[in-house]
């Protein structure tokens, strides 16, 4: 699959605010937590993820990509420096450079095989490229860079790397949109025409908040695409990253917050940054809009959230498996569409004064398990589980969309109080209808 080289022109600029250096040792050792062999999920995981059990809380996503030996985030260690081949001599890379970039995969023979994505680090003097899953067990392919008299990015090879010779140098004009947002690299001279073909082009800026995730973070108002989201690829056989497999328009004012293999996450982006920031153990979860791969109806042993793997439901019978759930209550499912696709929405909260819930949920809260993913060790969601003083009732909007070929997703709009529920929906209902999903 192609993605749309449209979506990245499209993209507008970037909100951040951060430290004025980020020195290579900086990022080094922010990435230094994240395991190679197994990536948990982060203890502040957004709401959606502490609706599941407690003892399931791994990051479903993550998960899935280990057991087909991908990694989201890459492993980033010090980047090795031989004294042998120099590298650029001139000044340090500008700040609004140094940060990760998400590019469509660049497919570029002399890189090898498995090539699925396209990922720069660029730290103070240098950048590293990553290609595809076993560029993370390396920790990448580093290059020298710095900034020469005339303004231009200069890279050299460190090592032999590429199909290109060590100590081969390249010299590319650069830019970055106003609010940092897009870069654009164009080639002007590189003796290894192989990295020349991977680095021109448009790149978009990861600022993700969740350092176990690639996701865009505060995004300012365009279109962006997803980059890690695969809702029609198999996770259990040769799953890859497929920048644009979901694009999406957003106004001002809101994040893109998770981008995993099973699930897209949106929220307004003050909710998003304060509940990074937050110290509590037990945090207000934000207002989000999620899409979920493959979702399946769980069976009526529903605390096992045991289900049908592989079951293909369609939106109508998933939306009718979901309204018959004890302890849900449910609005009549509206057929309406997105982007000229048919789907299923209705409205769902806990029912006044139920009491069930699951053996591991948190001082027995009120939890009704609801949706569980149609693959192995996959996600789990439910209703509740959150301190009712806070979620009360728990009301969601579950949209199942039919994206053709056989795979369905679950778009959910997830509010925490009935007061906050239908305003929420009413500012996420125009971003929803502008998603389209790949073909």
């Amino acid at each position: 699959m192609k993605p749309d080289r449209a979506i990245e022109r499209a993209l507008d600029t970037w909100l951040a605010e951060g430290a004025d250096e980020l020195p290579d040792r900086v990022l080094d050792a922010a990435f230094a937590r994240i395991e190679r062999t197994a990536q948990t999920r982060p203890s502040r995981a957004p709401r959606r993820y502490a609706q599941m059990l407690p003892s399931l809380r791994l990051a479903a996503a993550a998960i899935v990509a280990l057991a087909v030996g991908v990694t989201i985030a890459p492993v980033l260690g010090p980047s090795p420096r031989p004294s042998a081949t120099p590298g650029p001599t001139p000044t340090s890379l500008p700040t609004e450079l140094q940060s990760y970039w998400l590019a469509a995969t660049r497919n570029v023979p002399e890189m090898g095989a498995d090539q699925d994505r396209a990922i720069l680090r660029v730290g103070q003097q240098s950048v590293t490229l990553f290609a595809g899953p076993a560029d993370y067990e390396g920790n990448g392919r580093p290059i020298d860079a710095g900034m020469a008299a005339d303004g231009r990015l200069t890279v050299a090879n460190l090592t032999a790397i590429n199909g290109c010779a060590a100590g081969d140098t390249g010299s590319y004009d650069w830019s970055v949109s106003d609010g940092g947002q897009l870069l654009t690299l164009t080639l002007a001279t590189d003796d290894c025409a192989p990295r020349g073909r991977f680095l021109a082009g448009d790149w978009i800026r990861s600022a993700c908040l969740n350092p176990d995730n690639q996701c865009l973070g505060v995004v300012e108002p365009g279109t962006y695409p997803s980059q890690f989201f695969s809702p029609r690829v198999s996770l259990e056989d040769g799953w890859q990253a497929d920048l644009g497999s979901l694009s999406y328009t957003v106004p001002a004012g809101w994040a893109a917050s998770d981008d995993w293999p099973s699930t897209y996450g949106l929220a307004p982006a003050d909710d998003y940054v304060a509940f990074w920031a937050e110290q509590s153990t037990d945090p207000v979860w934000p207002d989000a809009v999620i899409v979920w791969a493959r979702p399946a109806a769980v069976t009526p042993d529903a605390c096992s959230f045991t289900h049908a793997v592989g079951d293909g439901q369609t939106p109508a019978q998933l939306a009718e498996a979901v309204s018959s759930v004890p302890g849900v209550i449910a609005t009549t499912p509206v057929p309406v569409e997105i982007g000229g696709r048919p789907d299923i929405s209705i409205d769902v909260r806990i029912a006044d004064g139920w009491t069930g819930t699951c053996p591991e949920i948190s001082e027995g809260r009120p939890f009704v398990p609801l949706v569980a993913e149609a693959v192995e060790d996959g996600y789990r969601i439910g209703l509740g589980g959150q301190d009712p003083s806070v979620a009360g009732s728990d009301p969601q909007r579950l949209i199942f969309l039919d994206i053709g070929g056989g795979h369905i997703v679950m778009i959910q709009v997830d509010s925490l109080t009935e007061d906050t529920f239908e305003p929420f929906v009413a500012q996420a209902m125009p971003i929803i209808e502008s998603f389209r999903f790949e073909d």
